[in-house]
């Protein structure tokens, strides 16, 4: 598997289709919600087995910080590493980007997983496209 920064327009339309196999097919979230009008403004990560993209994410810097969005893999790829692999060179690019903390909005179903790639909750849940989140910062 190979996680890296996606830039041509090719690449990074193959990524949004796989956010809209998860979140738009799977989790019903509006289209218009998902394509929300940054991703010109973000930095696209993908992940790659044998050059067929199998998750996705996208970094967005926000007053001094990465926002790490639309982190998303395809369902038969599920279970193997590969969400930890993307959010780990999520905040390695983020630290490059020169932001000195990530934070994350997590469906509360993935929240124990990004407790386990170094994230806490804070606050209160909330709903953000009709499903309930939480916010998660690095824990530092």
């Amino acid at each position: 598997m190979e996680v890296r920064i996606t830039r041509d327009h090719r690449s990074v339309e193959d990524l949004f289709e796989i956010r809209r196999r998860v979140f738009v097919i799977e989790q019903g979230v509006d289209s218009s919600e998902e394509f929300d009008g940054h991703d010109d403004h973000a930095v696209h990560i993908g992940a790659y087995v044998d050059g067929e993209p199998i998750g996705c994410g996208r970094i967005r810097m926000l007053s001094g910080k990465a926002k790490l969005e639309r982190i998303a893999v395809v369902k038969e790829m599920r279970g193997h590493g590969v969400g930890r692999a993307i959010v780990a060179f999520m905040k390695e690019v983020s630290r490059g980007m020169g932001s000195g903390s990530c934070y994350l909005h997590s469906q509360t179903s993935a929240v124990d997983f990004y407790v386990g790639c170094g994230f806490r909750k804070v606050g209160e849940p909330f709903f953000e496209a009709g499903i309930a989140h939480y916010m998660m910062e690095e824990s530092g």
